[in-house]
């Protein structure tokens, strides 16, 4: 297992689920608004302690674009 060090200073494991929620949220920036509003409404439905975290990456990430 290897340490990782998110842009907002955290760090993580490599197989931690704060690390794979970041690695949705760059996935997601990729995609166009409309399918990722679907993605998290679906997130909100089914893994919804996941959706706040998921959200507060996906912002920490378009901020620093």
């Amino acid at each position: 297992m290897t340490d990782i060090i998110l842009p907002n200073g955290e760090v993580v494991d490599n197989y931690s689920s704060n690390y794979r929620l970041y690695c949705e949220a760059k996935w997601l920036l990729t995609k166009d608004i409309n399918f990722r509003r679907e993605w998290l409404f679906k997130i909100g439905e089914k893994r919804k302690t996941e959706l706040e975290p998921l959200k507060a990456y996906l912002k920490m990430l378009f901020d620093l674009k």
